[in-house]
């Protein structure tokens, strides 16, 4: 188990992103939440708003993001970013001069902004109100891995960075280790599916009417505490 920061002056990853329902048990961890929406995007920058127009139409903390991984079968944000994670792990044991490369340029890594490295390893914790996940998933494999940074300069992982291996890192890049739950289109398939098209295409919105049954403030304590990331394993069981 990683170690993670404990800071609490962070709370940019919504709440709805670590939100359970009443109703998952280990007999029927599924719960009773119900795709009320096939395919939606991100939150990005005006994710206020966004949010507040989702629970005027939903309720609030009735509703989260969860990816499908199967007809049917979907895993909320916990669950998809192990496979987010799991991908990089797959692409870094493959390419390991990507790895040599970064403990020996790089003191630290970032996506969107510097301030991305307080984010260490823990996938809650967004100081950013625009999510930044590769930048974490590395930092974990390297943890994992025993890979110290030992470099003197910040290297952005993105695709505009100007660093190659840090451009080649972006999720735009990394292909997506288990490409046949992508939802995508064959011709798509054939050409490489990536991280980013796992993140964008298998999105969904879901919705629990246990949750909507409940006074807000119970439904509040349904939202998982987002210094606990990494003390408990989700369990991802895939055909």
């Amino acid at each position: 188990m990683l170690n993670i920061s404990h800071d609490n002056s962070f709370d940019y990853i919504a709440p709805n992103y670590r939100l359970t329902s009443p109703s998952e048990t280990k007999l029927k961890p599924e719960g009773d939440w119900s795709v009320v929406k096939s395919r939606v995007d991100k939150l990005k920058k005006n994710r206020e708003k966004q949010i507040k127009s989702l629970n005027a139409k939903h309720g609030e903390l009735c509703w989260r993001f969860a990816w499908q991984v199967e007809e049917g079968k979907y895993i909320p944000y916990k669950g998809a970013v192990k496979l987010y994670e799991e991908a990089y792990e797959k692409h870094l044991v493959d390419h390991p001069e990507k790895l040599n490369y970064l403990s020996n340029n790089a003191s630290e890594l970032y996506d969107n902004n510097p301030s991305n490295t307080s984010s260490g390893h823990n996938y809650y914790q967004q100081e950013s109100k625009v999510t930044h996940l590769q930048d974490i998933a590395i930092r974990r494999i390297m943890a994992k891995t025993g890979t110290p940074f030992k470099g003197n300069r910040l290297i952005q992982v993105r695709s505009n960075s100007s660093d190659n291996i840090g451009a080649s890192l972006s999720p735009l890049n990394v292909p997506f280790h288990k490409p046949d739950i992508v939802r995508a289109a064959e011709e798509v398939k054939l050409k490489g599916l990536t991280v980013e098209d796992f993140w964008k295409l298998n999105r969904v919105l879901q919705v629990s009417d246990a949750l909507i049954r409940l006074p807000i403030e119970e439904r509040k304590k349904c939202v998982e505490d987002p210094r606990n990331f990494d003390k408990s394993e989700y369990k991802i069981a895939l055909p």
